[in-house]
């Protein structure tokens, strides 16, 4: 009893050093972070900017605004209603207004201080959770996330910094820790939180979570705490108290609001657990349960109506069962997550996926914990299955929040080899694991760092207070990732190469002394600056950087 007593305490004060250093290595690598993905930036403005959610290069707002403003929305409350009735039985209608009002768009000059107040909260406007709500209704994605970024970025009104979704991201890092503890102390194999933890934390997998500052840390979170309620609910011999009812719910609907990938983990979970119940004959407690997920599912789709159009008409719903190349994309998702838990090498993954193929076989058929192992396993494949076929790229973003339970899973599957002790099968997973998690740490570097866009910050700075012209492959969406730059600037201006001719009449390039272009490294760059030469009336060009310094673009001071 007292040597179990000590192990405890081991674990336990291992866990929290292990917490402290891996805090200390997300810290590290957040200071390498010197770019961001344009998923990254809209994190920021949506939450931040009023009533909007991109930076547009034509004005502050886009052709949905103005149909809204123009079209429909009177001060006659009446005339109001006949207006969303019509446009609501007429969609066509709308979309023709909606065409309109785009034709008549054309970039304009922008000023940084635009810019910045795309990304920030002004500190008149904090706190606007109406605002958030609007834009999240209009784009395809729960609110909760970007309610919380608008509350630091509330606090720190007219700050832009990564620390603000990072700080977030940490905390929620943390808490799935404590979650994935409270797991292996609810399994009773307290023993194996350490592999679990060094596994997973050190993990380029789990620091590229954190990095990424969007919601798939906060995704992460729930996603395990949902599973933790449910192994509750599996070892109180699926009774379902008060107390575990109310955390289900609260547990359901706010994962639920912060992405609905959520509901594809909780539905294969859902389905494992009912067909244990009905195993065991637990006909009540399956209704209990339901009735539980189905009233939590009522308040989520209460609280958030446009979920509903978001899940089963939108291009990122379940419509989007269309992309080919399943197979492969199977694959690819199986080399990102295993590249990102344990080493980027194919041959070891390949080796790797015959010992746990062999491990589960020989498990579901002799091992003790074989519903365990189905309750942790089952709906991680089903949702990765589910995932390569309708996720719109092939990222670790959309996988990111299964890797703690993959781990789990793992380590579980691991530590019982057939004619090894267990003592023994823990330290060989123990040497693995540190042997792994030491060479990531050297040898890889965490996704989402974009350290190639420091060259563009440096120029920005360097030319703070001049003009910009930023000439992109689309204006509509993917130019938001400049918006850091473009703070710096005193005015901006995004073009694509079929828009340089706008420049012909433009009268800030004809009385500027002198401005910064930023060239999209696959247009023809000769054919652009002459261009430009030739309409601003300016006479030199300094290249500014190569594709060395950054290979997407490259910068040019134009000037007499």
């Amino acid at each position: 009893m007292l040597g179990k007593v000590n192990t405890n305490k081991i674990n336990k004060y291992s866990f929290y050093i292990l917490l402290i250093i891996m805090s200390i290595i997300m810290i590290f690598f957040i200071s390498q972070k010197k770019g961001f993905h344009c998923d990254e930036i809209f994190s920021y403005g949506s939450s931040s900017y009023e009533y909007e959610s991109i930076f547009h290069p034509y004005g502050q707002h886009d052709p949905f605004y103005y149909v809204l403003k123009n079209d429909i929305f009177n001060d006659n409350i009446l005339t109001t209603a006949k207006n969303i009735l019509y446009y609501f039985n007429n969609p066509d209608a709308f979309s023709e207004k909606t065409k309109e009002y785009q034709k008549n768009e054309k970039p304009i000059w922008r000023t940084g201080e635009e810019a910045k107040q795309y990304v920030t909260v002004s500190p008149d406007n904090r706190f606007n959770f109406v605002s958030v709500y609007y834009n999240q209704a209009r784009d395809v994605h729960p609110p909760l996330f970007y309610m919380l970024v608008n509350i630091v970025s509330s606090i720190l009104a007219g700050t832009f910094s990564k620390y603000i979704i990072f700080s977030i991201s940490m905390i929620f890092f943390i808490a799935s820790c404590f979650v994935i503890k409270k797991i292996m102390e609810k399994l009773e194999m307290q023993h194996l939180l350490i592999l679990v933890i060094i596994a997973y934390g050190f993990s380029m997998g789990a620091i590229s979570t954190v990095l990424f500052q969007r919601m798939y840390m906060m995704l992460t979170f729930f996603v395990l705490y949902f599973l933790y309620l449910n192994i509750c609910i599996r070892k109180n011999d699926y009774k379902i108290d008060k107390k575990t009812k109310i955390k289900l719910m609260v547990t359901t609907v706010l994962g639920f609001l912060t992405q609905y990938y959520f509901c594809i983990y909780v539905l294969f979970l859902v389905i494992v657990m009912i067909i244990f119940m009905l195993k065991k004959k637990k006909y009540s407690n399956i209704k209990k349960y339901l009735t539980t997920l189905i009233i939590s599912a009522v308040i989520g789709v209460s609280i958030f109506p446009s979920s509903i159009s978001h899940m089963f008409f939108s291009y990122r719903g379940v419509g989007s069962f269309n992309n080919t190349g399943y197979l492969e994309r199977i694959y690819e998702y199986a080399q990102y997550v295993f590249s990102t838990l344990i080493i980027n090498s194919k041959i070891i993954m390949f080796g790797a996926i015959v010992l746990i193929t062999f491990m589960i076989i020989f498990k579901l058929i002799k091992g003790p914990n074989k519903e365990l192992l189905l309750m942790l396993g089952i709906p991680v494949l089903l949702y990765t299955l589910v995932i390569a076929k309708i996720s719109p790229y092939i990222e670790l973003r959309y996988v990111m929040c299964i890797l703690p339970i993959s781990v789990i899973f793992l380590v579980l599957l691991l530590t019982d080899i057939p004619k090894i002790s267990k003592k023994l099968s823990i330290s060989i997973l123990l040497l693995l694991i540190l042997s792994a998690s030491v060479y990531q740490l050297m040898f890889q570097k965490p996704l989402f760092l974009y350290e190639e866009y420091a060259t563009n910050m440096n120029i920005s700075e360097k030319y703070r207070g001049y003009d910009y012209i930023l000439i992109t492959d689309n204006t509509a969406f993917n130019q938001i990732h400049f918006i850091p730059e473009c703070i710096n600037y005193r005015k901006i201006l995004m073009l694509t190469d079929k828009e340089i001719s706008l420049l012909e009449k433009d009268i800030v390039v004809k009385y500027d002394k002198e401005f910064i272009v930023n060239i999209y490294t696959e247009f023809n760059a000769e054919e652009i600056l002459n261009k430009i030469l030739q309409y601003s009336g300016h006479t030199k060009i300094e290249q500014l950087s190569t594709k060395d310094d950054n290979k997407y673009n490259v910068f040019y001071r134009i000037y007499d």
